[in-house]
């Protein structure tokens, strides 16, 4: 007659007799009444299956020692695993970054050019034929913007 999930009605079928014993006279009592004699059963049926529910609702299933814990502590180590994965290649770049560093002070302290002046003459000789020249002085003075 209404149209209930399953789960609707195994809440209102755990709750009919508190329902029931709070206001046997409500809307929601009366519709699960009409509604247990339309599929054919009786109330004590609905009442035997809500105190079936209420039993296997207060039960609840012993875990096993071993197993919640497994799962957390291999998270936690996973977690732990992870980090140290991302300050070693932090540390790494760090490290990669220092020995360019000190390619370039030794190249500088020989005299021989560095890799990146190498680099930039290799890339730069068409370009530095088409670089207009720059002014040599500022286009305004500062002490001319400030008004006393």
């Amino acid at each position: 007659m209404y149209n209930l999930s399953q789960q609707v009605a195994d809440v209102l079928i755990l709750h009919y007799p508190r329902m029931k014993e709070l206001q046997a006279n409500s809307l929601a009592v009366a519709r699960m009444d009409a509604s247990v004699v339309n599929a054919g059963s009786s109330v004590a049926e609905l009442l035997a299956g809500s105190s079936h529910l209420a039993v296997c609702g207060k039960e609840k299933p012993k875990p096993s020692q071993e197993a919640p814990h497994q799962p957390k502590k291999q998270s936690n180590k996973s977690k732990i695993i992870e980090h140290q994965s991302c300050v070693i290649d932090q540390l790494l770049q760090h490290i990669m970054r220092q020995d360019e560093h000190m390619d370039n002070l030794e190249a500088k302290s020989e005299g021989a050019p560095t890799q990146d002046k190498i680099k930039k003459c290799q890339q730069e000789p068409s370009e530095q034929q088409e670089n207009p020249k720059r002014r040599q002085t500022s286009v305004a003075y500062l002490h001319a913007t400030w008004f006393v």
